[in-house]
């Protein structure tokens, strides 16, 4: 009897045991799922808010080509127009009619040519927002998404922010506004240029030709740029977009 009652005892305390394992257990995924769900939560949160990050970092790189567009048909314009030639180049597609209303002239026209010659010296900055994919970051839960293409795209569109924020070209536009100030008193931000014909004022001024034709290129290499950062910025919104809805469906 003694022996039964040690047995009864021994198979009561091993389930009561399980029982308090299966407890902890059923505890701890529950727990488990209750955080998971709370940093995908977050996660969600983050990921609108980075939604509307990119979309300000869209206003300033759109505002950013479309200049550097105009500054580029710009100087392909007084240089055709000073060397009486054209040039083997296409121009590039007019994006707004921000700077100029209407279609680019192809013949000389003096108040286009003299607003090419002061849009040589404009310069936006390219304010990038960051506070979303910091904090995703700082809080460590970059890692919680799932979406290896969304991770992918991230990275890239970050990762290649460096050739935007390293503006070159703003040191060329620098050293061109002081080469027109010191050898010919022109004030090109100034809203009169004091130029009867800014195209024969090209013609006659070699140095001033070969200073616009060496903008050109780094004008075109700014704007493909920027269109790279574009189409990244674009390509992260889509695929946040397409996360967000898959997990509301969820």
């Amino acid at each position: 009897m003694e022996k039964n009652k040690t047995g009864k005892y021994l198979k009561y305390a091993i389930g009561e045991i399980v029982l308090v394992v299966i407890g902890i257990l059923i505890a701890l995924s529950i727990n488990n799922w209750n955080e998971n769900r709370k940093t995908q939560n977050q996660l969600t949160i983050i990921l609108y808010n980075l939604i509307d990050d990119l979309n300000d970092d869209l206003g300033y790189l759109n505002r950013e080509a479309e200049l550097h567009e105009f500054r580029i048909n710009g100087f392909q314009y007084l240089l055709e127009k000073s060397e009486n030639r054209k040039f083997e180049f296409n121009r590039l597609q007019k994006l707004s009619n921000t700077f100029w209303e209407g279609a680019y002239p192809d013949t000389i026209n003096l108040k286009f040519a003299e607003l090419c010659i002061k849009a040589s010296v404009w310069d936006y900055n390219v304010n990038i927002q960051t506070s979303s994919i910091d904090e995703m970051k700082n809080l460590g839960i970059f890692s919680s998404i799932k979406n290896n293409a969304l991770k992918k795209s991230i990275n890239k569109y970050y990762g290649f922010l460096p050739q935007i924020r390293q503006d070159w070209n703003r040191d060329l536009i620098t050293d061109w506004r002081k080469f027109l100030v010191d050898n010919y008193d022109i004030i090109p931000s100034e809203e009169v240029l004091h130029l009867v014909n800014p195209i024969e004022f090209i013609k006659h001024n070699k140095s001033v030709s070969t200073r616009i034709r060496s903008l050109e290129g780094p004008a075109q290499y700014r704007f493909e740029n920027v269109n790279i950062a574009i189409n990244f910025a674009e390509e992260v919104i889509q695929l946040i977009q397409d996360e967000i809805g898959e997990s509301d469906a969820e």
